[in-house]
């Protein structure tokens, strides 16, 4: 074993390593267009380097005529994967020069595929062992270079300009270092291998092909690149949750517990508190049927309702409902939210807060308590006024009803009454009697809620009518009606 033995294959093996890793990345995380055609353009590499061993370790003329048409599908593999590559990963350049290149080497390279003829060698006489340093042998072809392969050349050549025009491009946008070190990689080893490959074709230098090795720089530079934005990613997604912490510590410090909901996939994210007031352990999915199995049982319409309202509309929605423990507690929660459309107008996703207001619902219940009977005393104390007030209005006319009756008892006792004074006296027990029945029907007027008529009434004191008349004003108070 030499070292061309060995270093051919550690290439085959980089190149599949980097493409395997990246494969993982672009199908893990879609949509990662340029880390598959990284993966593909690596793949290509490692190919190419097992198609350049081959060709060294040749047994006869036709056995390496045989293996050049896979290089030439393979090297077309490279050359296109690379031109979409830079086109996606660049977001720039020319799309008819990123064609024409891969388009003219796929051209070129249909000519392998003719009965006994190759792009590369009109016709190979021979092959010739070289021996290179550390005593290695590998075999070099030995024949008439065929002059149709400058199509091949010309499409190496456009897409070396589509590279340049690209990373001009991207330079001027402001993405320098990305321009600087894929498109430079790309355009030094584009020359490099492309100028190597023709002084092997035409005889001035007799060595293997080094196109994997040359490409290795590409996948190097490329996967640096790649690999900095995984770098730049990760970064950036520390931050993000250095900042969900310090989110959840002041939502926290506020009460607030946060939620997201995924409509499409039903998926619920929640903060710490949001899962510690609806009783859910953080081990546990969350959806929105989980959402509303947590709920009181009375007030699943309304939310239901009230989150079918707010996708349909621009509404916030904003509802408040119990939530019932594991243990049995009854928990208030306020929540408010909204709906965040895509660009056809339909609801993707739903971001909102929630609120314990237990406590405030406890205190509305307590000052709902406190308000009823505070209405109660002020009923009993209203009733007592207004007995108060009707005795009062009633003990003037009954009082001088007794004391005529009384009056009226005396006359009777005498031998030849007085029908003057007993008539008087009954005209008066019949008005204190009028009197007492007009003070009822006022109050009761009161309580019907019906229109007072104020009225003119004489305050002075009646004329007296003997000793009937002095009976009544005993029992009559002045100034009542």
């Amino acid at each position: 074993m030499n070292w061309i033995t060995v270093a051919w294959p550690m290439v085959a093996a980089a190149s599949l390593t980097l493409g395997l890793i990246n494969l993982s990345i672009g199908v893990a995380q879609p949509p990662r267009a340029a880390r598959l055609l990284f993966s593909l353009n690596a793949f290509s590499v490692a190919c190419i380097a097992g198609v350049e061993l081959a060709l060294m370790r040749a047994d006869s003329p036709a056995h390496f005529a045989a293996i050049l048409p896979w290089g030439s599908v393979v090297s077309w593999v490279i050359i296109a994967s690379l031109a979409a590559f830079i086109w996606v990963f660049f977001d720039s350049g020319n799309k008819w020069l990123a064609l024409a290149g891969p388009g003219l080497f796929a051209v070129a390279r249909m000519y392998d595929f003719g009965p006994g003829s190759s792009i590369h060698y009109l016709k190979i006489t021979g092959l010739r062992t070289v021996e290179t340093f550390g005593g290695a042998t590998y075999k070099v072809a030995e024949g008439v270079p065929n002059p149709w392969n400058a199509i091949s050349y010309l499409g190496v050549l456009v897409l070396l300009v589509f590279v340049v025009d690209a990373s001009v491009r991207l330079w001027r946008r402001g993405g320098r270092r990305r321009a600087a070190v894929v498109g430079g990689s790309v355009t030094f080893t584009i020359l490099a291998a492309g100028a190597h490959g023709a002084l092997i074709e035409s005889g001035i230098v007799q060595t293997p092909y080094l196109i994997s090795w040359a490409y290795l720089a590409i996948l190097v530079a490329m996967g640096y690149e790649l690999n900095a934005d995984v770098i730049a990613a990760v970064e950036l997604g520390r931050q993000v949750q250095e900042g969900e912490r310090r989110m959840d510590l002041a939502s926290g410090a506020a009460g607030l517990g946060m939620w997201t909901w995924d409509i499409a996939r039903d998926t619920i994210w929640a903060t710490s508190k949001t899962r510690s007031l609806f009783g859910i352990p953080e081990s546990e999915g969350l959806s929105l049927p989980r959402f509303m199995s947590a709920l009181h049982s009375d007030d699943r319409d309304a939310v239901r309702q009230a989150i079918e309202i707010s996708l349909a509309t621009d509404r916030d929605y904003d509802v408040e409902y119990r939530v019932r423990l594991p243990d049995g507690q009854i928990r208030w929660i306020a929540a408010r939210g909204r709906a965040e459309r895509d660009s056809a107008g339909k609801p993707v996703l739903m971001r909102g807060v929630v609120l314990d207001i237990s406590a405030r619902r406890r205190s509305e219940l307590e000052l709902q308590q406190l308000q009823g009977q505070l209405a109660h005393v002020g009923r009993v104390s209203m009733m007592g006024q207004l007995a108060s007030a009707l005795a009062h209005e009633l003990s003037q006319p009954l009082g001088a009803i007794l004391r005529n009756a009384e009056a009226a008892e005396l006359f009777l006792q005498h031998e030849v009454p007085d029908l003057d004074e007993l008539r008087a006296i009954l005209a008066d027990i019949r008005a204190d009697n009028q009197r007492a029945g007009d003070v009822i029907e006022r109050l009761r007027g009161m309580l019907k809620r019906r229109s007072i008529e104020p009225r003119a009434l004489a305050v002075g004191r009646p004329a007296g009518r003997g000793r009937g008349a002095h009976a009544r004003e005993c029992g009559r108070a002045p100034g009542h009606a």
